[in-house]
């Protein structure tokens, strides 16, 4: 998913908010996934959010986690 950097935070939230209610999960393996956000640079704006599996590697993009969560990305004025 592409964030402005000042997204992250309330990516950060809701990414904790799914951890606390052990609903964060590896889309690939079902493992449990670290409650932290992984970026890279996008463009001169944007950067890329994900969450690396502990267990398989996979990196979880944060936009496929909202969705199966049913969190509409709208919520990070995307």
């Amino acid at each position: 998913m592409r964030l402005l950097p000042s997204q992250i935070p309330m990516a950060l939230n809701i990414i904790t908010d799914l951890a606390l209610r052990k609903e964060l999960r590896c889309l690939q393996c079902g493992a449990p996934l670290p409650a932290w956000i992984s970026v890279y640079r996008w463009d001169e704006h944007y950067l890329w959010g994900f969450i690396v599996c502990e267990e398989c590697k996979y990196q979880n993009a944060l936009w496929k986690i909202f969705k199966h969560a049913k969190i509409p990305i709208e919520v990070l004025g995307c």
